[in-house]
Parts: structure tokens; C-alpha cells; sequence
């Protein structure tokens, strides 16, 4: 059994892959009850995750609800520092990609290279006009060596003389 935040994330992904849905129709597909579904949509809608769409046919008679989610309520920021570029994105909640910004850089393994990285994130998120408060992600794809369960680079932003990453 899934715990209400995965059964969310769930919802969530659902409705970002197919479009809006009635409840019943989430319940069918992630194959749980309608009751149960109702319940964690209202979280959903309370938290602003996802909203109301109007109202769509439905084959038991009364017009059901659809949901969809709503794409303002958060977005993320993905970073890609390369030798020579430095590439942002940022898309909203729904997946679109809203912004995007390339600029010439020069990658560095030192903590002046990694704060000007974290300055120019900020100043591409003043750029869009959008709440720092509503970016929820902020990803980084760096090339070379990850722990994949820690998120520790061994190629950069490291020093070899201190086992702590910059």
C-alpha cells in the first residue's frame, strides 16, 4: 500500500501524462477506490497541486469533474555547466518548458566557479519574473564521475584535500 504522498505523486504523474481525468477514472487506472482518490484530490486542490477543469460526459449519467494540474503552482530549474557553456532551463508543473538561457563559461574545479554558478541561477530566475518562492527543484547534470546515492561529483567542485564536497 502506498503512503498518501506517493499515492499523490502518483496522481500527480497521471495527470501529467494523460491530460485532464475524472476521478474515477484516476481510481481505475492507479487502481484504487473513488473515495479514496476524492480524498487525496482535495489535498491536491487545497495544496494548488492540481485544479478543477469543468465538467466532462460521463457514461454513468451526471457529468463528472475532470482535474488537471496546475501548471503555475511550482516550477523546476535544470543546470547543465559544460567546459565551455553554461545551459539553463526552467519548466513549470506541467512539463513545459518556459525559459531557457545559454551563455559562454568556463568550467572550473573551485568554489569561485561553483558561486558564480549559483549567481547566475539566481539572476536567470529573477530574469523570468517568477516567485523564487514557487521554483521547488533546482537540477544539475554535471559530466564525469556522481555517487549515484549521494549526489557527491568526483570530478568537480571537489578538493582533494578535504573529503567534504564544495
Amino acid at each position: 500500500m502506498d503512503t498518501s504522498i506517493e499515492l499523490k505523486h502518483k496522481i500527480i504523474a497521471l495527470l501529467a501524462q494523460e491530460g485532464d481525468l475524472t476521478i474515477s477514472t484516476i481510481a481505475l487506472r492507479l487502481n484504487y477506490t473513488a473515495p479514496t482518490v476524492a480524498r487525496y484530490i482535495n489535498e491536491l486542490i487545497e495544496g494548488k497541486s492540481i485544479e478543477s477543469c469543468g465538467k466532462v460526459a460521463s457514461s454513468h449519467g451526471r457529468k463528472a469533474t475532470a482535474y488537471r494540474i496546475n501548471s503555475g503552482s511550482a516550477y523546476f530549474v535544470g543546470v547543465m555547466p559544460r567546459h565551455k557553456e553554461l545551459s539553463m532551463a526552467m519548466m513549470d508543473y506541467s512539463g513545459s518548458i518556459l525559459y531557457t538561457s545559454s551563455s559562454r563559461w568556463q568550467l572550473s574545479n573551485n568554489m569561485e566557479n561553483l558561486e558564480e554558478i549559483c549567481c547566475a541561477i539566481e539572476k536567470f530566475i529573477q530574469d523570468t519574473n517568477i516567485p523564487a518562492s514557487k521554483v521547488k527543484r533546482i537540477c544539475f547534470g554535471l559530466s564525469g564521475r556522481v555517487n549515484k546515492h549521494t549526489g557527491e561529483s568526483f570530478s568537480f567542485f571537489n578538493d582533494e584535500n578535504n573529503e567534504e564536497p564544495l
